[in-house]
């Protein structure tokens, strides 16, 4: 972006930094992120070989979009993984415990140490109230044309991160997230320039997280969602001035209904469906609202200020960028 020096008036004061208002999704996910933190034995991956890493080319908390116009469409949060596999695969369960639900692509089963897990996408071999044993007992294979299974492990009524440590095992990390580009926009989600920002704005941040194992073709590289965003507002000297976490797929996701307290509209997954057209190979776009709320510039001095966002993934791995921004008076 832009940037225009604007000396601050010595004798303006920036307000004290704003304390984070929890939303209510962040207050579920601490209830879900003391589950998820539970230890409880890792378990291996549900596709041979089960004590091998492999490609996940969704991540958990990835947007699911289907467009069908401005703003109109369906919204929801990926509350699993997807393991990449070819048709016919088998597929295991990853903890041992009883069958609870079939259905024409689902199995569900239920653990003894109370977890519940899914996976979708594929045919069954398996009736409800069958006892299984972990990487031995033939769930079902994959389904032609889907290419992979979709993991979901559940606690109570929290859906968590397969990828979280001390989950899915062994799993290693060692790509960045990128954080590509921070932009400021009206309430009405029109561009403002950074030299010339005045009034009540909203910030967001284009990022993403690349897969540390590619898939096979056409899915590669696609991007997938980072597992955390924060951001800072701080003056040209470093004095903050607000700060909040925008995104936490670490352990848990929000409720469907927040989706849009997440993601910014302009968001869509990988192959993403838009007016009735499914946009085979193309890459998905994560553009996250780091203030649902919006934030009023106008309370602050007029003045140069940094937004700085901050992506990591389970692994630790962090991406970051700073963007220059002018506040004017109105």
């Amino acid at each position: 972006m832009g940037v225009l020096c604007v000396v601050v008036l010595a004798s303006a004061a920036v307000p004290p930094p704003a304390r984070p208002v929890l939303t209510v999704w962040q207050q579920v996910q601490r209830q879900c992120r003391h589950l998820a933190r539970e230890k409880l034995s890792p378990y291996p991956w549900p596709v041979a070989p089960v004590h091998r890493q492999h490609p996940v080319r969704a991540n958990f908390g990835d947007p699911r979009t289907v467009l069908t116009g401005p703003g109109e469409g369906a919204f929801s949060f990926h509350n699993g993984v997807d393991i990449s596999a070819w048709p016919g695969n088998h597929v295991y369960p990853v903890v041992s415990g009883r069958v609870v639900r079939v259905t024409g692509d689902l199995v569900s089963v239920s653990t003894v140490d109370g977890r519940r897990f899914q996976y979708v996408h594929i045919a069954p071999r398996v009736t409800p109230g069958e006892t299984v044993v972990a990487s031995e007992t033939l769930l079902g294979t994959v389904r032609p044309r889907w290419n992979h299974v979709h993991l979901a492990e559940f606690r109570s009524n929290c859906a968590v991160n397969p990828l979280a440590h001390g989950h899915l095992t062994p799993y290693r990390d060692t790509t960045r997230p990128t954080v590509r580009a921070v932009r400021i926009v009206t309430t009405s989600w029109r561009p403002v320039p950074a030299g010339a920002v005045v009034g009540r704005v909203r910030i967001l941040a284009d990022a993403f997280d690349t897969p540390t194992m590619p898939s096979p073709y056409p899915w590669g590289e696609l991007p997938v969602t980072p597992a955390h965003i924060a951001w800072r507002l701080e003056t040209i000297g470093g004095e903050l001035v607000a700060h909040n976490t925008a995104a936490d797929f670490r352990y848990g996701e929000p409720p469907k209904r927040d989706y849009h307290s997440v993601y910014a509209p302009g968001t869509r997954q990988n192959f993403a469906a838009v007016d009735g057209r499914f946009h085979w190979g193309q890459a998905g776009r994560y553009l996250f609202d780091l203030t649902p709320r919006t934030i009023d510039t106008a309370r602050l001095p007029p003045g140069v200020y940094r937004i700085t966002v901050v992506a990591s993934d389970t692994a630790g791995n962090i991406g970051t960028l700073t963007s220059v921004i002018d506040v004017r008076e109105i």
